[in-house]
């Protein structure tokens, strides 16, 4: 895909849910851009609060069953976008995560990951942090928290 392309292509974001509190619905309001982004919910049951907050940002809610990662795959397939960034509640990605997701996938990349980080982290959570940006930097294998 060319980068002139790229640059009209949806990204889809698919967050998982499984009673997060309604609050964390905010933090995606950054990531919606009018025609260049959609949020999809991955709604593994929980609060009907958290939905709604999710579907007061414009977000479309699949319900689903199942491990996260056969919710996830329902909401990949329900996905409008050509680009899915998969992207866990509690995470806070870059403010420049969409301009990078679309220089990297033009720059010929099929699939990436941001550096894993922690907030408050303590010693042995910034340990896990830096194994897994090495990991992931060195081998390609990025943990599904990235």
């Amino acid at each position: 895909m060319l980068a002139s392309e790229n640059e009209n292509v949806v990204i889809s974001i698919i967050v998982p849910i499984r009673g997060e509190d309604p609050g964390v619905a905010e933090r995606f309001r950054c990531l919606l851009v009018p025609g260049e982004t959609e949020l999809v919910v991955a709604d593994g049951g929980g609060s009907s609060q958290t939905t709604r907050a999710f579907e007061g940002l414009g977000a479309r809610i699949v319900e689903g069953a199942g491990s996260r990662g056969l919710r996830l795959h329902a909401a990949a397939r329900e996905a409008r976008g050509e680009i899915l960034f998969f992207l866990h509640a509690d995470s806070r990605p870059p403010g420049n995560a969409l301009s990078r997701i679309r220089e990297t996938l033009s720059a010929g990349a099929v699939a990436g990951a941001f550096s894993l980080a922690y907030e408050a982290a303590t010693p042995g959570l910034r340990w896990i942090a830096w194994w897994a940006n090495l990991r992931s930097r060195l081998f390609g294998l990025p943990f599904g928290d990235q």
